[in-house]
């Protein structure tokens, strides 16, 4: 094995995989997440605030922290694919999908010939530089090399059944926050009609055996652990919450009301 795919481990050994956000620049950040216990780390690319250069330290620190990388991509183009996977990513995320032929179109992009199209070198970093034998790592990353796709849009939401058909496909999510705005309800991701039209393309991708994913936005521990109780009895067995953003911002401001409500004592 050239690296370890935590999301399978977990979902094996525990029934589900938990992972985090990394928006920042920060390698710390990273690899505190990683090391946490979190089974797998996304990095951010789409919202997040660095570029080639700082993603190969962040996934190298998600490593060294113990945990599985995964890199969600502003876009499906397959320059953007083969870029993050030879830097080491065991998985990819592609937001803003609604059709059936772009799932089919990235998931050639991220698999080697004859799955798929990735542009083959041994001397990446995904392939040690060229140490690794090159059979054996063409074999594992066909193998553990995860596709998952974002449905966020009217439109998405529309096609879900040709797209959560295709074959090779392992994960779908659903953007309830990008949803909302695009239905109207900016920032209401519990309103009755974004949260039914999740449930329905849930259990649209299950039919299909494709692993729903699932983001919790909730930021105090309490509602984070009943949230993922709920999902978790809903059969989701990826869920992920909060980024490195929102870890430090919340804290921040729980600390910042508490000291003013210290001054405000007698």
């Amino acid at each position: 094995m050239i690296y370890r795919n935590g999301i399978k481990e977990a979902m094996e050994s525990r029934g589900v995989a938990f992972g985090t956000f990394v928006q920042t620049a920060s390698p710390e950040s990273a690899e505190l997440a990683a090391a946490s216990g979190f089974d797998y780390v996304t990095l951010d690319m789409e919202h997040g605030s660095f570029g080639m250069d700082t993603l190969v330290n962040l996934i190298r620190a998600v490593q060294v922290g113990g945990s599985t990388p995964i890199v969600r991509l502003p876009d499906g183009s397959e320059t953007g694919i083969l870029r993050v996977l030879d830097a080491g990513a065991i998985g990819i995320v592609i937001p803003g999908v609604a059709s059936a032929g772009e799932v089919r179109h990235i998931i050639r992009a991220a698999h080697y010939a004859p799955k798929g199209t990735r542009g083959s070198c041994p001397a990446t970093r995904a392939a040690a530089h060229g140490i690794h034998d090159w059979k054996a790592h063409v074999e594992w990353c066909n193998q553990n090399i995860m596709v998952s796709v974002i449905i966020e849009t009217v439109e998405g939401f529309e096609h879900v059944e040709e797209i959560a058909s295709v074959p090779g496909l392992d994960g779908i999510s659903f953007g309830q926050f990008d949803l909302a705005q695009a239905m109207g309800l900016e920032g209401q991701t519990h309103h009755p009609e974004v949260k039914q039209r999740i449930e329905e393309a849930m259990k649209i991708a299950r039919k299909h055996s494709v692993e729903v994913s699932i983001h919790i936005f909730e930021r105090t521990l309490p509602k984070i652990e009943e949230a993922a109780r709920y999902w978790i009895q809903c059969g989701i067995r990826k869920i992920s919450c909060m980024s490195d953003r929102a870890i430090l911002t919340s804290m921040e401001r729980q600390l910042y009301s508490s000291l003013v409500a210290a001054a405000k004592q007698p």
